[in-house]
């Protein structure tokens, strides 16, 4: 078996598409990656999110952590075909470094169970009719350390990973989405739908680990006052079903995506959860939801 010479993380780890040229007419060619990670017992939860490209408005860095209760947010303009900033460094094969005047972080990351492509089922809807968004994600575990001010603190848990490229734009194209990663004992499951302007898209997922199966349906029956999702059905593929039950948030993070070039902005939030499926397993992880935001 040939190993895959982008690395332990494989498509998490695609380089950068720094040969392509575009003319000037182009669609916005993006060059994404998101990181999360969480220490449960230290209360600490991160999200980065590295949205660059060649072409594309709103290229940043960005690292938001909470510990104990309290926020902090590095954002920084990114440069195109870059995945670093002067205060973010992100590296693709497995390690990222923040520095700022509130906090510093510095981690690492390696990969776990296998990476799940939603690239096949052409489920996040790109800007192209003809070249298919390429979508992976996958978990993984991490180390490092947190400074806030004098104090330092060791840190380590669960990391959720993914890694996007192609013609993007959510903003012209989707009107609300959600999209969720959950890290269970021996298994992880992933699954996202995403509602556009012109067509349907089904939800589609996987579970990777001691359970596989893939996700071809998700409804949600049931949200709270605040609207956060509290209980989703599944559908698997082989026609079983799976239930989800959803906790309260333990941490929430905002999620910025693209700049808005008017009043329409396309807003969007991390909740950490707990969540227990029907037949008993407890995880832990991401539910993001996001709306487009368009009154005037």
């Amino acid at each position: 078996m040939n190993e895959d010479p982008r690395g332990p993380w494989g498509p998490l780890a695609e380089p950068l598409h720094t040969s392509l040229q575009l003319p000037p007419d182009s669609l916005p060619w993006r060059e994404n990656s998101f990181f999360c990670c969480f220490d449960r017992e230290q209360g600490f939860y991160c999200t980065a999110h590295i949205q660059g490209g060649l072409n594309a408005r709103g290229m940043w860095a960005r690292c938001s952590i909470v510990l104990d209760g309290r926020s902090w947010e590095v954002f920084e303009p990114l440069a195109p075909m870059e995945t670093s900033t002067p205060g973010i460094h992100f590296d693709l094969g497995g390690r990222m470094a923040v520095k700022s005047h509130e906090f510093e972080l510095d981690i690492s990351y390696q990969p776990i169970h296998s990476p799940a492509s939603y690239s096949k089922a052409n489920v996040l809807p790109g800007l192209s009719d003809t070249e298919v968004l390429q979508h992976f994600q996958q978990g993984g575990t991490f180390t490092g350390t947190v400074s806030v001010g004098s104090t330092t603190r060791r840190i380590a848990g669960r990391a959720l990973r993914d890694r996007t490229w192609g013609y993007r734009e959510e903003i012209s194209t989707w009107t609300a989405y959600y999209a969720t990663f959950l890290c269970f004992p021996d298994f992880d499951m992933t699954f996202m739908k995403v509602a556009v302007r012109d067509r349907d898209v089904p939800a589609h997922g996987f579970l990777l680990g001691a359970r596989t199966a893939t996700i071809l349906g998700s409804t949600v029956t049931r949200r709270d006052p605040w609207g956060a999702i509290r209980h989703v059905l599944l559908d698997l593929e082989g026609g079983e079903s799976l239930e989800l039950s959803l906790g309260r948030p333990e941490a929430q993070i905002f999620v910025p995506l693209n700049d808005p070039p008017g009043p329409q902005a396309l807003s969007a939030y991390d909740d950490f959860i707990e969540v227990r499926t029907g037949d008993g397993a407890v995880g832990f992880g991401i539910m993001e939801q996001g709306i487009l935001r368009q009154q005037i």
